[in-house]
């Protein structure tokens, strides 16, 4: 699980750093964790079992890596989508489902990368989309986890988040932007919305 530190880092290499701001998630106060596993951030009750607070999210389990999604391979529970090849990219107007049991980063580097896409988030886990490149995002949509932290990285690349649009669960969620294209966002469940 990687908290905002970590997204950090990975919204740095587009210049963004973007840092959530944690509090309880509205709405999910009856959701609580097994103990298989744990999950990132701090518990409540005993035994790693309580709510959930806002920014937190159960440590992905990974497993072995669907190479059929994760084309950029898959590390520490993370499945990275790599969509910035110019040649043979399958993203654009495509429909991205991460997979179950891992977080999930979509790069969106060069033209067309994820131009068009529809990009569906694991449900339980961190979902992380970097655009990098000219138009790289332009008409995408991103389905945030219900549960998992968001977050969608705008570079100031022209056009680079036009017409993009963001439906968030119910946990942290966060768009970071350079440039003046900017996605709409629908916040109605998050326990903290960052628009741009």
């Amino acid at each position: 699980m990687r908290g905002a530190a970590g997204w950090g880092g990975l919204l740095a290499a587009v210049g963004l750093l973007t840092l959530a701001h944690c509090s309880h998630v509205a709405g999910l106060e009856e959701l609580t964790f097994d103990g298989a596993g744990g999950h990132g951030g701090s518990s409540s009750g005993t035994g790693g079992v309580g709510p959930m607070e806002c920014g937190d999210t159960p440590v992905p389990p990974g497993g072995e890596c669907p190479v059929e999604v994760c084309n950029g391979g898959c590390a520490d529970g993370i499945c990275t989508v790599d969509c910035s090849g110019t040649v043979n990219n399958p993203c654009p107007g495509s429909t991205i489902v991460c997979p179950e049991g891992f977080d999930c980063d979509v790069m969106c580097g060069t033209t067309p990368g994820c131009a068009g896409a529809t990009i569906l988030c694991p449900d339980t886990y961190d979902c992380n989309v970097l655009c990098a490149g000219e138009d790289t995002c332009a008409a995408v949509t991103v389905e945030c986890s219900a549960t998992g932290m968001c977050y969608l990285a705008c570079s100031e690349a022209p056009g680079v988040c036009q017409g993009a649009h963001m439906t968030c669960g119910h946990n942290s969620c966060v768009a970071g932007c350079l440039g003046d294209t900017f996605p709409t966002m629908d916040c109605e469940f998050a326990c903290e919305c960052d628009p741009c």
